[in-house]
């Protein structure tokens, strides 16, 4: 694997990008984000079986809430899908995997990315998009996504004590 000082510079300078950007280090990244909301995922599963009958929902309710959740999910998710294919060529595989499977917008990630390679003076796979300006969009869609997943770890126990209090 080639590290971004290292990456010679060509002609075609998206194939050096996805060489950076389809690296086993990202895979890893990628395959830990996905760990992540998994782990998440179980843990508000568990929150609304817990919270299930106090709201007067029986597990049968909360099994056809999930399912139509699911169900209800496959149009938007499409969407994102679609253009998620159009980012392939740059950002490479694990990087759009996260992206769509950390926030599912993906206009906030091409923003995100968008302003990032501004304060360069690079536009998203234009001339001068290198796999140092890569690393930059990268980061700014990691930061954004990362800071999604934390507001909604942290804030979300913090509504459910406040929407508790306010009930009383």
């Amino acid at each position: 694997m080639a590290s971004l000082e290292q990456a010679p510079p060509s002609a075609d300078g998206p194939t050096d990008i996805l060489a950076v950007a389809n690296s086993p280090v990202i895979w890893l990244c990628a395959l830990g984000v996905f760990a992540a909301i998994f782990v998440q995922s179980l843990v508000y599963m568990r929150a609304a079986r817990t919270a299930g009958p106090e709201v007067g929902m029986s597990r049968a309710d909360l099994r056809n809430a999930y399912r139509a959740g699911a169900v209800a999910s496959i149009g938007p998710s499409l969407a994102v899908v679609l253009v998620a294919v159009a980012l392939l060529a740059l950002f490479g595989t694990p990087a759009v995997l996260v992206r769509v499977g950390l926030i599912g917008s993906a206009s906030t990630e091409v923003a995100s990315a968008g302003i990032a390679t501004g304060t360069v003076g690079v536009t998203l796979g234009g001339p001068g998009y290198d796999p140092s300006v890569f690393a930059l969009a990268f980061i700014a869609m990691s930061l954004s996504g990362g800071m999604w997943m934390l507001a909604t770890l942290l804030l979300t126990p913090c509504s459910n004590a406040a929407g508790r209090s306010w009930g009383r």
